[in-house]
């Protein structure tokens, strides 16, 4: 075995996993929920909620309890959001850049 074998072979070994870690996080991420793929009135977990918002699930559920940022339904003892209502605490969120003339863009 040639030292050129040697080392594309200690190449591809070590960058094997990383690949495959890039991979697992890019299938993560394709099928990670979205409120535009969804009926507006389906429901979401908190722990849904928490991947479409980027937030922690603690914060959601801090956010309950202080009945403040985003209406939920409760069933039972579960607590669920309506994709509606996260989309409309998205837009309510949403910064109005304003440019040169004082007009608000996006």
């Amino acid at each position: 075995m040639t030292i050129e074998t040697q080392i594309a072979d200690a190449v591809a070994a070590a960058v094997r996993p990383m690949i495959e870690d890039m991979q697992n996080q890019l299938k993560l991420i394709q099928s990670a929920p979205t409120v535009e793929t969804y009926n507006p009135d389906r429901l979401y977990t908190d722990i849904e909620a928490s991947e479409l918002l980027s937030v922690p699930v603690q914060t959601l559920r801090q956010w309950r309890t202080q009945k403040r940022e985003i209406p939920f339904v409760k069933i039972g003892t579960a607590a669920r959001y309506r994709a509606k209502d996260i989309r409309a605490f998205l837009d309510r969120s949403t910064m109005k850049i304003m440019d040169a003339s004082g007009k608000a863009r996006g």
